[in-house]
């Protein structure tokens, strides 16, 4: 129930009421990524104990219970995300992952700065991913701590497409830039190499 929109919207039709919700379906994108992993694993499994788990949970269905798989979001993005670019840059740049060599204070050191790409090469860039929809104010705060500990040139925040659009940020004054990139799942590679080109 999103109380605000209701009170802001529909003040005067009050047998009305904003609502968001997620629809169940059984076809969708987690349901499908399971199911091709489950069979990969069919397919390629050398040990029986494996073999007969998954067997089962492909049979699953109706009231039986299952195992879930629980997979971080996040975690894997950033790490299919990184595999990609070292595949495309490796050549051109040097690439790390999750870096932690620098610290917000040096004395004591505290509060880690960790990128999860950095490109050095000519310039350095940092690509950070976040496996979100918008992109907060806070995020733009360790963006800006990046570059300035990292000596960053360029810094592009890797997301997954949403209907804000990808942006450009500038500062003139600190010699800051900051773009939103909307990386393609489904064609990665393309995407990725786009950066450069763009």
């Amino acid at each position: 129930m999103l109380v605000n929109a209701n009170l802001r919207r529909n003040f005067i039709h009050r047998e009305k009421f904003f609502v968001a919700f997620d629809e169940y379906s059984m076809n969708c994108a987690e349901h499908r990524l399971i199911k091709s992993t489950l069979t990969k694993i069919l397919r390629t499994t050398v040990d029986e104990k494996n073999f007969r788990l998954t067997t089962r949970l492909l049979a699953d269905s109706g009231k039986s219970e299952a195992v879930a798989l629980l997979f971080p979001m996040e975690k894997l993005f950033e790490s299919y995300v990184a595999e990609h670019v070292k595949k495309n840059f490796s050549d051109r740049f040097s690439v790390r992952t999750q870096v932690r060599e620098n610290f917000l204070f040096d004395e004591p050191k505290s509060f880690a700065l960790m990128p999860d790409i950095l490109l050095e090469g000519q310039e350095k860039i940092i690509f950070d991913t976040k496996w979100k929809l918008k992109v907060s104010e806070a995020d733009m705060y360790q963006m800006f701590a990046y570059s300035r500990r990292y000596a960053a040139q360029k810094i592009f925040l890797l997301c997954p497409p949403n209907d804000d659009g990808e942006k450009f940020f500038r500062s003139t004054v600190d010699n800051f830039n900051v773009r939103i990139f909307f990386v393609d799942l489904f064609d990665i590679n393309a995407s990725i190499q786009k950066l450069f080109r763009d």
